[in-house]
């Protein structure tokens, strides 16, 4: 995993104000789960409060993805959750628009959350098809957003999933 302290967590705080969200992310893999349910309450609060996709969210995602891809993660479908509802709140902003964070700052953070989900649909398709149904029913929706924002399937996707036209729709109607 990422050490977080490698991380400057400044971006989108007003100076001399603290980012909670490393502690938010560690304790997210704590063993007692009041401890990973108070950090996903606290990250929510202040990285993602009513939809915000502010820098620190930004930041947050290599860690999340991490925490994501290790089976052995705690809560591991909370995080699934998590990145699909960082994701769809990003590409639901238009990327020319400027928004501010909860400090008034000024963010365009949606714009690089949009690409960085994009850039791992993969991620999405290998958790849609993980064991765990609470794991697989976030990552399916997340496929949906991102896959067809990425233009081409990854490697991973079934090949008879893979539609000829180029267009995503035979694979969803041919799936059902």
């Amino acid at each position: 995993m990422i050490h977080a302290h490698d991380v400057d967590w400044t971006a989108g705080h007003l100076p001399g104000q603290v980012c909670g969200v490393p502690v938010h992310l560690r304790n997210m893999l704590s063993p007692d789960p009041a401890v990973r349910t108070e950090a996903f309450d606290g990250f929510y609060d202040e990285a993602h409060h009513q939809g915000a996709v502010d820098p620190c969210t930004a930041i947050s995602l290599p860690f999340l993805f991490d925490m994501a891809d290790d089976p052995a993660t705690p809560d591991r479908a909370e995080i699934v959750r998590l990145l699909l509802s960082i994701g769809r709140e990003s590409s639901c902003r238009a990327p020319e628009d400027v928004y501010f964070t909860a400090n008034g700052v000024e963010s365009t953070a949606h714009v690089g959350i949009t690409a960085e989900m994009t850039k791992r649909a993969d991620a999405s398709v290998r958790y849609a098809a993980d064991p765990d149904p609470s794991v697989r029913r976030p990552a399916i929706e997340a496929v949906g957003l991102f896959l067809s924002r990425a233009g081409a399937p990854p490697a991973c996707w079934p090949s008879a999933c893979r539609p000829r036209t180029g267009s995503w729709s035979g694979c969803w109607s041919s799936a059902r």
